[in-house]
């Protein structure tokens, strides 16, 4: 089996119960301090999305509604080799392959799932070399797979094809087309549209009203911070609390996650209230997360001292903070960073 394309799902398939166990263990054993305790949001958000508040069974059938019609859109979308005739069942003669889809994000509650089965000329090769040639329209190549003794005597493979998300509405919208030889001769096609809609944000998970004051400050675990800034100005204070109130939760899935840096920096943001600096809410970041965030390395959150759901997008937040503010947030994973003060804004 070959596998191309930037995050192959053969990885993604991958994924058991035992393999999130593990990564949960390598991000806890990562850190100690503030550090741990990041290290843990980012495991519970690995496993599953343990936690991720439910919404309530409308807005729920209403966007799986949604990821339904757009995954019909997207099987619409596929270009077959010539030839090529529907079915209403799976083919004769795959062997039970076009069983099921080439790939499946694993331990997802909120993945559409669409499919069509056809029958086609030609042989694997051909037929994977067609699609590669023809991208659906609006989508984009991502990764394709193949299986067989040679190059030009395929027995089976799949294409897989994204659309970017629909607004905060849709996400990791795909096209997964898988081809395999038929024992009668052709070959048989099996096309899957997997939709996945996002859970949004609670409005009860904001950072409340009345901060007077946010302290930003760096630093690595169980150390005196490298960089403090003490935020007072109304618009950057405003400013801020809209980007991070701005961010989407994490989303149920289970990922298999890189060990974090045991002792990386963390960009920390403590929105006070004005009665002597009381903390409404608190949010972190590593430093040397990279847009776009998963939920392996989410924004943690809290609210007066209760941890809410981990957020996406922590590392845009670190990035824009840093450049209303004047002061080099970000670090390289391998970097410590030397010590700076920032003043009073």
């Amino acid at each position: 089996m070959v596998a191309h394309g930037r995050g192959a799902r053969l990885l993604k398939v991958a994924v058991t119960a035992a393999v999130v166990a593990i990564a949960v263990l390598a991000l806890a054993r990562s850190s100690t301090g503030a550090g741990a305790a990041h290290a843990a949001a980012a495991a519970a958000a690995a496993a599953a999305g343990a936690g991720i508040p439910k919404p309530s069974p409308a807005v729920t059938a209403a966007r799986r509604r949604r990821a339904r019609a757009d995954a019909k859109t997207l099987l619409g979308r596929v270009r077959l080799p010539a030839g090529a005739e529907q079915l209403s069942t799976e083919p004769a003669g795959d062997g039970g392959t076009l069983s099921r889809p080439a790939s499946r994000p694993a331990i997802t509650t909120t993945l559409v799932d669409e499919h069509t089965w056809w029958r086609a000329p030609g042989s694997a090769a051909s037929a994977l070399a067609y699609l590669r040639a023809h991208v659906p329209r609006g989508g984009k190549f991502r990764e394709s797979a193949s299986q067989g003794p040679a190059r030009n005597d395929l027995v089976s493979g799949y294409v897989g094809f994204v659309w970017p998300p629909l607004g905060r509405l849709l996400n990791d919208r795909e096209l997964l087309v898988q081809v395999t030889r038929l024992a009668g001769g052709g070959i048989g096609v099996r096309v899957d549209a997997q939709v996945q809609w996002i859970v949004p944000r609670p409005v009860s998970e904001r950072i409340p009203r009345g901060v007077d004051e946010i302290d930003v400050t760096r630093a690595a675990p169980g150390e005196a911070p490298s960089l403090e800034v003490k935020v007072v100005s109304p618009h950057e204070i405003g400013s801020l609390i809209s980007i991070v109130d701005a961010l989407e939760i994490i989303q149920p899935g289970a990922y298999s996650c890189p060990l974090l840096p045991a002792r990386g920096p963390i960009v920390t943001f403590t929105f006070r209230a004005s009665d002597g600096g009381t903390v409404l809410a608190r949010a972190s970041e590593p430093s040397s997360a990279r847009e776009p965030t998963t939920s392996c390395d989410p924004m943690t959150f809290s609210i007066r001292g209760h941890e809410q759901t981990p957020l996406l997008g922590g590392a845009a937040v670190v990035r824009k903070a840093g450049q209303l503010l004047g002061v080099h947030l970000q670090t390289p994973q391998s970097q410590q960073p030397g010590s700076a003060t920032g003043a009073a804004r």
